[in-house]
Order: C-alpha cells, then sequence, then structure tokens
C-alpha cells in the first residue's frame, strides 16, 4: 500500500502519501468490521529531503520529527491518528529549512514508551529530545556517537526491564556543502 502510494502521489508529498496509504489499508483490513481490540494500525513519519532547495517535508502518522540546533530543540507534531486507525486521520505536511548545523529525528513508540528501572515511568519524548539537543550542543559530532550515546542511556534506563516493543530511530544530518547552492556548469 505504501509502495503504490508513493508511486502514484510522487515522494515530495508526504501527507498525500499518507493519506493514500490509509485508504488503501481500511479497504484491504476492512478496518469497519474488525473486532475491537485487534491492533491492525501503523505509525508512520515520511520526510521528503530536498537538497537543492534546501528544505524537507515532513508528515506524520502518531510520528513527530524532532529537531535540535543551536538556537534550541524543535518539535513537528505528526498527525493524531495512525494510518489504518478506528478513526481515519489527517494529515498534513510541514516544510523546513535545512539546516546544516541541525540534527534531525524520527523515533518510533517503542522506544518512547519503553518502561525503566522506576514503575510507570517511560523513556519519553522530552529525554530523548534533552539527548538530541545536548549531542547537538556538543557540537555535532558523528551521527554514530549520538547512537551509542542513546544505546548506553536506554540501557541504563532500563536496568533490568525487558525491552516490550520493538525499536526504530532514524536520525540525520546535511552538510553544508549538500545544502549549498550548485555551481552553474561552465560555458562550453
Amino acid at each position: 500500500a505504501l509502495d503504490r502510494a508513493i508511486a502514484e502521489q510522487g515522494p515530495a508529498d508526504p501527507a498525500a502519501i499518507l493519506a493514500a496509504t490509509d485508504r488503501a489499508l481500511r479497504s484491504m483490513l476492512r478496518v469497519d468490521q474488525r473486532a475491537k481490540g485487534t491492533a491492525t494500525s501503523m505509525d508512520i513519519g515520511l520526510i521528503h529531503v530536498d537538497l537543492r532547495r534546501r528544505q524537507a517535508c515532513f508528515a506524520g502518522a502518531r510520528i513527530d520529527l524532532l529537531i535540535a540546533h543551536p538556537e534550541g530543540p524543535q518539535r513537528l507534531a505528526g498527525g493524531r491518528r495512525a494510518l489504518a486507525d478506528r478513526t481515519p486521520g489527517e494529515y498534513h505536511n510541514q516544510v523546513i529549512a535545512l539546516d546544516p548545523r541541525a540534527t534531525y529525528l524520527m523515533s518510533t513508540d517503542g522506544l518512547l514508551d519503553q518502561n525503566g528501572v522506576q514503575p510507570g515511568l517511560s523513556f519519553g519524548r522530552s529525554r530523548l529530545q534533552e539527548l538530541l539537543q545536548a549531542h547537538c550542543a556538543a557540537g555535532m559530532p558523528d551521527l554514530r556517537d549520538f547512537a551509542v550515546l542513546l544505546d548506553r542511556e536506554l540501557t541504563d534506563f532500563r536496568g533490568a526491564a525487558e525491552l516490550r516493543d520493538d525499536l526504530c530511530v532514524l536520525a540525520f544530518g546535511v552538510d553544508e556543502c549538500q545544502t549549498a547552492t550548485p555551481s552553474p556548469a561552465p560555458p562550453s
């Protein structure tokens, strides 16, 4: 359903891709006929990065885009409904300028909802945003360093608690030369 929506909508319109995927999933899974308590919904975030225009377009279905940059953290909230949720969602594109000093991150709820040594306390979006912002404030070391830091923080937070869900984290940055305006071709 997702591949078909991308082919039909094109990659530059994440909100349209989410809406088309949602319609297809609802039809395939017969959402209106499924039994209560059956979980067939899907959280997803999509971002289209346009290096030539130095911008990105984000839309999410229960997935947010977290941004860390020297001026402070920013959060672009995804839609409140997952794809194929009982109630149809609305998905909107949010266009942002790419900043080579920033780090961009999306995460599934498996990380955010992870329990730790303190009962009732989850890892949470705030903790993730603080880690991301601290990484950015440290002069933007390699994102592999951030992955090691995040893994260590999650392991310390969990203690003996088992992982309760799958984890997926996407973090990226762009460098100055990727966002620079291409030089015109020399005359022949």
